[in-house]
């Protein structure tokens, strides 16, 4: 629980976690050739579950609301020339993984299958519509995932879905190996359901700029190679040749492990490696550009700023970025930055009047100021640009506050813990106002929940004694005043 509870930082771009981690490590993968033991020693640390656990994000990342908007898309791109090809070379070789050598053999329990069959159709869409519900929430920060599909008689069902968080890849070879790695470690922890078998197993990887996913399919059929797909938003796909993949699907990935590395496990050498090698291998990135900056921010918020002001002298200005900028800017908190933050604020809404980062800098601002109408005004227009993204409404909570709005506060509170359910800062000013309005019940249920969340927190263990105090007197009820003699 912060001191100052109204969030102007800065943090690396929404980081799914999942908190859980799979207890069931993988020693050894049999069938497989030896080169791709990177993916292997890695497979200890994916964070592998049988449901998605609601997708939940680390409280120390929630209240970032310097976020690109990314909308969601109606129909596939336009076909694009041949993209350039992948050159490992440029990659930092410290995080290369697996991307020499044969592709792993298939081993009993992944027998991959090309069998265009209306069950795997079937299949598919069922897969995609699971997979459809987060990316629109999480867009290119939506994480690789793995989708176990089995047949239970004559329905076919979601068995089990994982999700590879931190592993890298820069190459398509690199991407099939830890596909079919993913795969493995997943099978050989799979339950069989009585009366089921698996129709079909799913790797899935986000390509946001090609509105679409990439997914390597293995079926149940042996005796043929796995085969690539595109899965575009719209529901419809094709086949796809792993050479192709553009140099941005690979480049996002390496965000994607970079994000991971500063946010959930808190390893900012090895975000600000991976980062590199997504700058290395797609230097003109403007996504690469804005979570390197944020990663630098940390730690080094000069050379955070030095770095976006080179990039947008180099390849243009960005709304997005110069929304990043602004933010870097208010966090230093000088004059003479909050000076240059205004500046900064009016080119990015000059460039993008929506775009949700330069409207969360320009929010943060007018509160500065004093206007809190008007940063509540900001911040609603937000909703109205990107009405899944709820990172905004913890602070749109403390402006209503500041303004006596309780029930408009109360109402931000829920909707933020509703993706955010053990963030401790939200469930701190929520059961506050609860203890204000008299709900002592609805008071302890929050403190129930902060006690689960930080059982060692001095803190939360005192705020939870006067609670329960609070409660004790309402439940006792008025004093009895005696009666005059």
């Amino acid at each position: 629980m912060s001191g100052n509870h109204f969030q102007h930082r800065l943090s690396v771009s929404f980081v799914p976690s999942i908190r859980a981690s799979w207890e069931s490590p993988v020693s050894s993968l049999d069938g497989m050739d030896p080169e791709p033991m990177a993916v292997r020693e890695q497979m200890n640390r994916w964070l592998m579950i049988g449901v998605w656990c609601g997708w939940v994000f680390l409280g120390a990342s929630c209240k970032n609301e310097s976020l690109q908007a990314m909308r969601p898309v109606e129909h596939p791109p336009a076909a694009a020339a041949t993209p350039a090809p992948v050159d490992s070379k440029a990659v930092d070789p410290s995080i290369q993984v697996a991307v020499a050598g044969a592709t792993p053999k298939a081993s009993p329990r992944v027998t991959p299958a090309v069998v265009e069959s209306h069950e795997w159709k079937e299949a598919l869409q069922l897969a995609f519509r699971e997979r459809r519900e987060h990316t629109l929430k999480y867009r290119e920060m939506t994480v690789d995932s793995m989708t176990v599909v089995v047949r239970c008689g004559e329905a076919l069902k979601i068995s089990s879905v994982g999700a590879n968080l931190d592993t890298p890849y820069n190459n398509p070879k690199g991407f099939v190996v830890v596909a079919e790695s993913t795969a493995e470690a997943m099978l050989q922890n799979h339950t069989d359901q009585p009366g089921c078998a698996i129709a079909d197993v799913l790797y899935w990887a986000r390509d946001e700029d090609g509105q679409s996913d990439i997914v390597v399919r293995f079926g149940v059929n042996a005796g043929s190679p796995s085969t690539l797909w595109r899965v575009f938003d719209t529901g419809s796909f094709e086949r796809v040749d792993p050479e192709q993949l553009p140099v941005r699907f690979f480049s996002d990935r390496l965000i994607r492990v970079a994000s991971f590395f500063a946010e959930v496990s808190d390893e900012p050498d090895r975000a600000i490696a991976h980062i590199r090698a997504a700058e290395a291998l797609d230097p003109k990135n403007v996504r690469v550009a804005g979570v390197k900056a944020e990663i630098l921010a940390k730690s080094l918020p000069d050379d955070a700023i030095n770095h976006l002001t080179d990039f947008m002298a180099k390849n243009g200005e960005n709304a997005g970025l110069l929304g990043t900028l602004a933010t870097l800017y208010l966090e230093k908190g000088t004059e003479e930055d909050k000076v240059k933050a205004d500046q900064v604020i009016k080119k990015a809404m000059a460039l993008d009047a929506t775009n949700f980062k330069a409207l969360a800098a320009k929010a943060e601002r007018q509160r500065d100021l004093g206007d809190f109408a008007g940063a509540i005004a900001t911040y609603l227009a937000l909703d109205k640009v990107d009405p899944l993204n709820n990172t905004f409404r913890y602070n749109l909570a403390i402006l209503y506050l500041e303004t006596n709005q309780t029930t408009e506060a109360l109402a931000q509170l829920d909707r933020f813990l509703r993706e955010f359910p053990e963030d401790l800062d939200a469930l701190y000013l929520r059961a506050v106002q609860k203890l204000r309005l008299g709900d002592h019940e609805g008071a302890q249920r929050d403190v129930d929940i902060m006690l689960k969340v930080a059982p060692e927190s001095p803190e939360v263990a005192q705020f939870g004694e006067t609670v329960k105090r609070a409660r004790a007197e309402a439940n006792a009820g008025p004093p009895v005043v005696p009666p005059s003699p």
